[in-house]
């Protein structure tokens, strides 16, 4: 195919020219940030072309080059306000503040915690940007029990109940009480799916029961919260809600807890006894928006829209 009133033969198909356009038109950031790193890319993937031709792709799209924004460096005026900031919110209760937009950082700590805290914030509020985070934060630490805890409670929430019970395994064989319970042959399809395997939930319920009766007299909260999570899963609300009690038994001022106990107190048709545990959540956490939310769809089943 000629190309305008040049006569030279078009190098690229229809297809190809789609192609090269969509490398730089994806979201949330292109792949490719340069014409060169563009090349090679397409390369590798039997699409051949010059820089020039990509360029030209670009232009026909009506894209253009441009340099990216510079952040100018912090002032030593902006340093002294956010040192000043900082100072007179130490002892600030962050728990009862709501966020409208979620960001955190670090300055002189270890990379591998970089994504624990935010992805378990985003749990809190069921939102599935909490996986990606806490799947990068396993990425630099895949023993980090607190992560795999925290994902696997946010599977739960979006119904991927095969990666849920997959996430409860691995909790429990890189947990130094508990490793010994799983055999070392045991391996869980990872696979991202809302089907849940009968034979795969009852082996893996049956491995938290064993921990939980490892320590009758000392109630572990997190087995516990594991237990609560697999008997959610085959909806045994009222096993469950025995589970989340037992945790709170232990720690009776996790906000959390008590928002999964209304949650499983809802789901097992007792709105009443849902409402009183999303309260205690929220009398402990005020800036619990999830707590909130499900407080107000518990009063709306009971008719009570005030």
């Amino acid at each position: 195919m000629r190309t305008g009133n040049r006569g030279t033969w078009r190098t690229t198909t229809a297809k190809q020219d789609k192609v090269i356009i969509g490398l730089f038109r994806r979201k949330p950031a292109c792949l490719c940030v340069t014409l060169r790193a563009a090349r090679a890319y397409l390369s590798k993937r039997g699409v051949r072309v010059s820089m020039n031709t990509i360029r030209a792709r670009l232009n026909e799209a009506k894209l253009q080059y441009r340099s990216t924004g510079q952040k100018p460096l912090l002032s030593e005026k902006h340093v002294a306000k956010r040192n000043a900031w900082a100072t007179e919110n130490i002892g600030r209760n962050w728990s009862n503040v709501i966020f409208s937009d979620e960001a955190s950082f670090w300055a002189w700590v270890p990379k591998n915690r970089a994504w624990s805290t935010p992805g378990e914030r985003l749990v809190q509020r069921t939102d599935p940007s909490a996986i990606p985070a806490l799947n990068k934060c396993l990425q630099l630490e895949p023993t980090n029990l607190k992560a795999l805890m925290a994902l696997a409670v946010s599977y739960t929430n979006e119904s991927y109940y095969n990666q849920a019970c997959y996430m409860l395994v691995n909790w429990l064989k890189h947990n130094p009480k508990y490793g010994d319970l799983v055999p070392q042959d045991l391996a869980l399809p990872g696979q991202v799916t809302s089907l849940l395997d009968p034979s795969h939930h009852k082996l893996v319920q049956d491995l938290y029961i064993k921990a939980a009766q490892r320590q009758p007299k000392n109630i572990d909260y997190e087995v516990q919260c594991g237990l609560g999570v697999l008997f959610n899963l085959s909806g045994e609300y009222d096993k469950a809600s025995d589970c989340f009690t037992a945790a709170l038994s232990v720690k009776p001022e996790d906000a959390r807890l008590w928002n999964r106990l209304g949650a499983t107190l809802a789901n097992g048709s007792k709105p009443e006894e849902a409402v009183e545990a999303y309260h205690h959540a929220l009398n402990i956490a005020p800036g619990f928006i999830r707590a909130r939310y499900n407080v107000g769809i518990t009063c709306i089943n009971l008719n009570a829209y005030r």
